[in-house]
């Protein structure tokens, strides 16, 4: 190798790194819906795309890149480890479909509960706040001696607010309506939360934009005692519900009747391109 190769060659091996790294991030841009749950059994298929980036120093490099941009999803977290980490387990480590179970066993162990221990649990949250209002995912303290011993830690208004807990303890038991309906019980938050999310946006764009394009800065949650929407819609991380949206197609994910209301309401998919426009706009006028 000539003094002018070895001067050249490392540049050239960066510059191609480079390339390669890019190539994920434009693939991250034009896929209209990101590949989910990857396992051991079809991960030679999902390598396929991965395989013109092997100039990247590694495997492991590269799935690591792509599982960060979102290109794929690795879940099966036994695969992954034997990619990422010595062949040793780690005994305090769990792996996400352990996580993922626990989970859902701590789910449906709520939804079991008598219908009595969770109205305790209602009465004492309106005790103390004086509604049931409560936020989006509200944990009962571990240390409080309002609530019964086995909602401690538990998320209270994620279980409630929840037509599994309807159809189990409220569906047949007309009663305990009217014991509900005592404590102010937000039946409109028993709806899909995809109901909610875009009343929430008609809203903040008749009442807040007067009308105007679709944007929501990500900070933005519905105020409570904000009487231009429902008690239902209060808490809403609204800003972060669009921004799921635009960002990982959360809640419209191959439900195009979504994507047209979306549509119908000038909503902005690519706020980035939507910016430019604007300012082009305002310098051209300025112009």
């Amino acid at each position: 190798m000539n003094m002018r190769s070895e001067i050249y060659f490392p540049v050239v091996l960066q510059l191609f790194n480079l390339i390669a790294v890019y190539s994920f991030r434009l693939s991250a841009n034009l896929e209209s819906f990101h590949v989910k749950h990857i396992g051991s059994n079809g991960i030679s298929k999902k390598l396929g795309k991965l395989r013109r980036c092997t100039l990247i120093s590694s495997t492991v490099n590269t799935l690591q890149e792509a599982e960060r941009l979102h290109i794929i999803s690795v879940e099966d977290e036994s695969t992954y480890s034997k990619l990422s980490r010595p062949s040793s387990k780690d005994s305090r480590t769990l792996s996400l479909m352990d996580i993922n179970e626990k989970e859902i066993s701590e789910t449906q162990r709520l939804l079991e509960l008598p219908y009595v221990s969770a109205l305790q649990s209602l009465k004492a949250y309106h005790a103390m706040y004086g509604d049931l209002i409560m936020p989006r995912h509200f944990l009962v303290p571990e240390d409080s001696n309002n609530y019964p011993a086995e909602w401690h830690g538990a998320d209270l208004s994620s279980t409630v607010y929840n037509m599994k807990w309807w159809q189990r303890h409220i569906k047949y038991y007309p009663c305990r309506v009217a014991e509900l309906n005592e404590l102010g019980f937000i039946w409109e938050r028993l709806q899909p939360a995809w109901n909610l999310i875009f009343e929430s946006l008609a809203v903040y764009k008749y009442e807040i934009l007067n009308g105007g394009d679709l944007t929501v800065p990500i900070s933005f949650t519905v105020p409570y005692g904000d009487n231009r929407w429902s008690r239902a819609h209060w808490g809403m991380p609204l800003g972060r519900c669009v921004h799921q949206i635009r960002s990982r197609h959360d809640f419209v994910n191959q439900k195009w009747d979504r994507v047209t209301q979306l549509n119908r309401l000038g909503f902005i998919w690519d706020l980035s391109e939507y910016t430019f426009q604007r300012t082009l706009l305002a310098l051209q006028c300025y112009a």
